[in-house]
């Protein structure tokens, strides 16, 4: 009997992850995700064309989604602290399925813009709190697992633009053929969250930080309760988020309108895309082992990030800027993973809230950057707008080096 309870007490703490159920559904549903920003990549200029949009709005419906990414984590996140974070997955993974079936029925543009919202709203609080529930149930192994849901996120987003593409010319539907995909696949999820055992951790954090319970609540002591107790350590890594993921999304959401505009290639863009994302798989695999020197690999990886896009900038062969996306998408591969491990190791217990926080990041990278990179595009053409990514990218690489002293 004593042995029992020893056993037990040792799952309780977390030094036992061997019920790997919550593990490998999360490497799932993150799967789907990647799934989907992949698909939508490639459906975004079809769409723009479907719709008679302009550069600037097309930028501007990439940021509808991630404004959702914005706003929602850092609440939800948070909440996912207070009241359980199996409730919060359970509620955003059926939001997400309303934002795609929304997004294939809509006649008029102002409901892609809806849904798009919605989408990215599941979309966001779902990873991060995927993300800030591994930390809770395998607190020795968190950042690699990360790094595992995230190698799922990459091959995802590989095989989503091929999936659907494949589908297109077999005359399988059009650009919606992603969203009702997803619909149905996070309809079904809500249904295997719902029978999974997770860790209770609420009561632990609302004692530990004097969090009130949400009974009741008015706005201003909900919003006291989001924003109570984040570390400051936490802060550059947010920055960083922005840099990245503004990076990110002009590399993966424009590299179809270079090969159309500058190239000719279009009929190539789904195979560069889907490279762009098998590229990142290597780094995301081993991005656990190199978590102790994560501010040194960091700087190499924006240091490199920086050389591509200088290439990028003068390539005028479609075989060379193949070889460009591949390798931009190796320097990328460790980045979001490292940074929200990073983050989470400051996090003091409260994963939810700094996961939540780090995706908002991811929000603000996402919805601001398309939208200047558009603008800039409309005026200067794209090769131009890339001096904003080599400039984003330099700004990380400064904060890494004055975070690194102060250390």
């Amino acid at each position: 009997m004593t042995d029992k309870r020893k056993m037990f007490q040792k799952r309780r703490s977390g030094n036992c992850d061997s019920d790997l159920r919550f593990l490998k559904l999360s490497c799932w549903m993150i799967f789907l995700l990647g799934f989907e920003s992949g698909g939508f990549q490639l459906a975004l200029l079809k769409i723009a064309r479907e719709f008679n949009i302009t550069n600037t709005e097309m930028g501007g419906l990439v940021s509808v989604q991630f404004l959702a990414m914005m706003t929602m984590p850092v609440i939800f996140g948070a909440l996912a602290d207070i009241v359980g974070k199996k409730k919060i997955l359970l509620w955003f993974s059926q939001i997400f399925t309303v934002g795609c079936i929304v997004t294939v029925m809509t006649p008029a543009y102002i409901g892609i813009v809806f849904g798009i919202f919605c989408i990215g709203s599941g979309y966001s609080v779902c990873e991060s709190v995927l993300t800030a529930s591994l930390f809770d149930e395998y607190p020795q192994k968190g950042t690699s697992y990360a790094g595992w849901t995230q190698c799922c996120f990459s091959i995802g987003a590989v095989t989503g633009p091929l999936i659907c593409d494949f589908m297109r010319k077999c005359g399988i539907g059009d650009w919606r053929n992603v969203f009702y995909l997803m619909a149905g696949c996070y309809a079904v999820n809500g249904v295997l969250l719902f029978k999974l055992p997770m860790k209770v951790h609420e009561l632990r954090i609302r004692k530990k930080w004097g969090i009130r319970t949400l009974k009741g609540p008015t706005c201003r002591s909900m919003m006291d309760n989001v924003i109570k107790c984040v570390p400051n350590s936490v802060i550059p890594c947010f920055v960083l988020m922005i840099c990245y993921v503004g990076i990110e999304t002009g590399i993966a959401y424009f590299l179809d309108s270079f090969l159309n505009m500058e190239l000719k290639a279009s009929s190539s863009s789904s195979k560069i895309l889907a490279s762009f994302w098998l590229f990142m798989i290597p780094g995301r695999i081993f991005c656990g082992k190199l978590a102790k020197k994560g501010n040194k690999a960091l700087v190499i990886c924006f240091v490199s990030i920086l050389i591509l896009l200088f290439g990028w900038q003068n390539c005028r062969s479609i075989i060379m800027f193949a070889v460009l996306i591949g390798c931009c998408g190796v320097s990328c591969g460790m980045v979001w993973p490292m940074l929200m491990g990073m983050a989470n190791s400051r996090a003091q217990g409260l994963y939810g809230r700094v996961s939540g926080l780090m995706t908002m990041g991811s929000g603000i990278g996402g919805a601001l950057w398309p939208i200047v990179f558009g603008k800039l595009m409309d005026v200067g053409g794209i090769r131009n707008s890339l001096w904003m990514l080599i400039a984003t990218g330099g700004v990380a690489i400064l904060i890494l080096i004055v975070q690194r002293r102060q250390v």
